[in-house]
């Protein structure tokens, strides 16, 4: 009579009514059937786990550059970002100590920026409905671009938990080299992978090495971060394979920012774990590549194109950049910069805020058969929407003075925070590795934000992640320490066997 009890009998009649509902849907509706079983599978669990472990996805969601088409796109570290919150919101319901965490309160120039770019779309929005253009998705998807990274960092502040950063990153890790391979895959066997139901656009879709400029690079980085705190030689051999692997899919990538940011990773890789043989080897080979390049220039004309206008940035005879069909790049960039200060420096009003976010004309750009295009006309719609294509551009022109104030004041902690950490630790664990990635990408949004990047969303994520896991770790190794300290004349006053 025991198996008549609740415990029993309502799991297996949950089990038995799922398994007739699934083995009708997948008759009905073949593989679109279990496609839809998995995703609602996956969200219920997703609700009912996620509440300590909700952010361990949205970094390896960023970098797998993967979205939902539902004739606007959604990004999947937005979606996790948008779907953690109502399982906290019962997490917190139930067990608000449990779940809250017991930290200094969050640096001001965070909350002050959260604050301004809250304002910032509601001036937006009001003037978009005040003037009839309308246009609030395309507002709202653009400011949710910027502003899901302060976002992150406000509630991972409040509740996340640092013990899933060693996961977190080996995810992070794994999902650069499934976007870096699928890309390669893509370029080589032409496919446009997605999974359907659900519309989720997988890597390398568009059938190009673009995206081997974030990928290879990304993949290269996490490499060698893995190699620096793995001890199993065989382990550190794979990851600095990989790492070598993942610069030759950089090279292939087209990226000419995206190579000569790299080229710092190395450098300060050895710099901060004091490897300086290594320093200067790096430093030996990217001098030595420069000289090759520069004395010989015609040497990367016999390299694949993609290749060749990735090396074309090292060649400093501007002359040779123009073989490398660089020329239409260079002046689309060159002209939205220039829009962003004409748009910026246009009234006092646009130097202290900004320019709001405009409604988005598709008429700007090319349909289906169409390839005409009014340059001008793409030019001023891109700046409309705020994609600058340039991290200091980005925040310039659309949030203005206060904006890039603020923006550089949090950097600034940030980096002042970050640097003293790394440079006395190395890369010796996951949470120094992503201590390292942040203050990386940091670096690299201050140097070459001119040309490249956006807004500094990632560059957030990584480095509070990592200052959090470290500071929190190292709280927890000097309360060991300072336990053993103490038990330490009663643990020795006695010969071992003697009492």
């Amino acid at each position: 009579m025991h198996y008549f009890n609740l415990k029993f009998w309502a799991p297996f009649l949950a089990v038995m009514g799922f398994s007739l509902f699934a083995g009708l849907m997948i008759a009905e509706q073949a593989q679109y059937g279990v496609i839809k079983l998995i995703v609602g599978v996956v969200m219920v669990l997703f609700f009912f786990t996620s509440a300590r472990w909700w952010w361990v996805l949205i970094p390896a969601a960023f970098a797998s550059g993967t979205v939902l088409w539902f004739g606007f796109k959604l990004y999947l570290h937005e979606v996790f970002l948008l779907m953690s919150i109502l399982p906290l919101i019962f997490a917190i319901a139930l067990n608000k100590n449990g779940m809250m965490e017991k930290r200094r309160p969050l640096l001001l120039m965070v909350k002050l920026l959260v604050a301004y770019l809250l304002i910032h779309m509601g001036w937006s929005l009001f003037w978009a409905r005040l003037s009839g253009e309308g246009g609030f998705g395309n507002i709202l998807r653009a400011y949710f671009g910027f502003m899901w990274g302060v976002g992150f960092v406000f509630l991972f502040h409040l509740v996340g938990k640092t013990e899933f950063s060693k996961m977190a990153f080996y995810l992070l890790y794994g999902t650069l080299i499934f976007r870096m391979g699928m890309t390669l895959l893509t370029y080589f066997f032409p496919a446009f992978n997605y999974i359907p139901v659900i519309n989720l656009i997988l890597p390398g879709s568009a059938q190009s090495t673009d995206d081997l400029r974030l990928s290879g690079a990304g993949a290269a980085c996490c490499a060698l971060c893995a190699f620096s705190f793995t001890r199993n030689s065989f382990v550190r051999a794979i990851n600095f394979g990989i790492a070598i692997f993942s610069v030759g899919a950089l090279l292939m990538g087209g990226g000419r920012v995206a190579v000569v940011s790299f080229l710092v990773f190395p450098l300060l890789f050895a710099w901060v774990n004091r490897l300086w043989i290594w320093f200067a080897g790096f430093f030996a080979m990217t001098v030595a590549l420069l000289a090759f390049l520069n004395v010989s220039p015609r040497a990367i004309d016999t390299l694949e194109p993609r290749m060749q206008r990735t090396l074309s940035i090292l060649v400093f005879d501007s002359t040779h950049g123009d073989i490398m069909g660089t020329e239409g790049s260079d002046v689309w960039h060159s002209e939205l910069r220039r829009i962003a200060l004409e748009r910026w420096l246009s009234s006092p009003w646009t130097f202290l805020f900004g320019n709001r976010i405009k409604k988005f004309d598709s008429s700007s750009y090319p349909q289906s058969g169409n390839s005409d295009i009014n340059f001008q006309l793409a030019l001023n719609q891109a700046a409309d929407l705020g994609a600058y294509e340039s991290g200091w551009f980005t925040v310039i022109a659309t949030a203005g003075f206060c904006g890039i104030l603020l923006v550089a004041g949090v950097l600034v902690l940030l980096i002042r925070k970050i640097y003293p950490i790394i440079r006395k630790e190395g890369v010796r664990s996951p949470a120094l590795a992503f201590c390292f990635l942040g203050f990386y990408y940091m670096i690299i949004w201050v140097v070459f934000g001119w040309a490249a990047g956006g807004f500094p969303t990632n560059e957030l994520v990584l480095s509070i992640v990592g200052l959090y896991t470290f500071g929190e770790s190292a709280k927890q190794r000097g309360l060991v320490e300072r336990v053993v300290e103490k038990q330490a004349p009663a643990i020795f006053a006695h010969p071992i066997g003697v009492h």
